[in-house]
């Protein structure tokens, strides 16, 4: 079966402030990261050759579950993209707002969420984005 090129094309297609953001998110956590390892392996290829990012490793013992590791470090650069771009349109800070009313909601912290739910419906409404303005209703 021929490796999957995905995680090769999603890591070629970052600037290099996209991935300076994603090796500073990563540094957040602690511990020994072997997808930043591969990470770096895969960045510094100019085609996809998973022989020799397994030749690479030899003896790790993360190549024993590699595709597990790949998938891993594709979910990572993702979440870290949603966080790069989170503030660069309305769309996504409405999304932003969403989920952190809901955080409160459940933290039974009604008048900061009631205060944040307010703020995005006038968000919502003033960028005409009415998606998000039904979502924020049923909020209420």
């Amino acid at each position: 079966m021929k490796p999957s090129t995905e995680l090769f094309d999603l890591i070629s297609s970052l600037s290099k402030s996209e991935k300076r953001f994603f090796k500073l998110h990563s540094s957040l956590q602690s511990g020994d990261k072997n997808y930043l390892r591969i990470f770096d392996a895969i960045d510094k290829q100019r085609a996809y050759d998973e022989k020799a990012l397994k030749a690479q490793f030899k003896g790790e013992t993360f190549v024993k579950h590699f595709p597990s590791e790949k998938n891993h470090l594709y979910k990572l650069i993702l979440k870290a993209l949603r966080a790069y771009h989170a503030d660069s349109s309305v769309s996504g800070v409405l999304k932003q707002e969403i989920k952190n009313i809901e955080i409160l909601y459940h933290k039974a912290l009604y008048k900061e969420c009631n205060k944040l739910l307010h703020r995005a419906k006038r968000t919502a409404q003033e960028n005409e984005r009415f998606y998000y303005w039904f979502e924020l209703l049923s909020w209420e």
